[in-house]
């Protein structure tokens, strides 16, 4: 299995309709950057962002701000991708993929699958 960075719907989506084993199943480690907690989970649904703590505080998701990253090293690396897809994503997507790419994480979970969305936008960018 792999590590994962997770996109604000995905969470909302899984975590209401009581299947959110399936992120826990899927992958060794889950991340979700803070502006995602604190500015998107929690403005679209209190009782997800309430799970989603207590998932924190069981070591089954964890958080990274910009603490962490400094401490990783990787700060300036995550503002780089941030200002490069700043364009193509929404907030949430660009701050699931900066945190994605920065880390080396090799997965992206979103359930966008809009025109020009995030799937599509990645698949372009990768055969670039």
């Amino acid at each position: 299995m792999m590590d994962a960075s997770l996109d604000t719907d995905i969470i909302i989506h899984l975590y209401k309709s009581n299947k959110k084993e399936l992120l826990f199943s899927s992958f060794d480690k889950l991340y979700i950057h803070e502006y995602l907690l604190r500015n998107e989970i929690q403005r679209k649904s209190n009782l997800v962002y309430e799970e989603v703590l207590f998932d924190v505080d069981n070591s089954r998701i964890e958080i990274i701000g910009n603490k962490e990253l400094i401490k990783m090293g990787i700060k300036s690396l995550f503002e780089n991708y941030k200002s490069e897809y700043y364009y193509l994503f929404d907030m949430g997507e660009l701050y699931a993929i900066a945190l994605a790419k920065a880390m080396g994480i090799a997965a992206f979970t979103s359930d966008d699958t809009k025109d020009f969305g995030p799937h599509d936008t990645l698949v372009i960018l990768q055969f670039c």
